[in-house]
């Protein structure tokens, strides 16, 4: 089954993708939705926020993060996709991904970085602090 997802932004609609629908590909579609479009599910406060994809399967120490991502002020944001509810384990999975990102230097951190940006420094000019 096809889907498409249409977003109202004020009077004007934007189409952002179609892609088909099947039981097994529901976590990819998920996962390229919030890729291209996270502030669609990622709330952030206050008018002028927005968030950026840093990351996508990200290749960690600690295993593969499924996003990172980052606001207009710095802060990051890791999403890991699960089916169901998430366990404890699912927690300390990110734990352990939040840890390893601690542990980067810049360069091993831009190495790992299959997102939008090559560089950081692309980022950097969409951060205000």
């Amino acid at each position: 089954m096809p889907m498409s997802l249409i977003i109202k932004k004020g009077e004007k609609f934007e189409f952002v993708e179609s892609w088909d629908y099947s039981k097994d590909k529901q976590e990819n579609d998920l996962h390229k939705l919030i890729e291209k479009k996270p502030q669609m599910f990622i709330r952030t406060k206050g008018e002028n926020k927005y968030l950026l994809t840093l990351g996508s399967k990200m290749t960690l120490t600690s295993g593969e993060l499924d996003l990172l991502l980052v606001d207009n002020e710095g802060y990051l944001t890791l999403a890991e996709l699960k089916r169901g509810r998430a366990s404890r384990k699912v927690v300390a999975q990110i734990l352990d991904y939040a840890s390893s990102l601690h542990e980067m230097n810049l360069d091993e951190l831009e190495n790992s970085m299959k997102g939008q940006f090559k560089k950081l420094k692309e980022v950097s000019k969409f951060i205000t602090f």
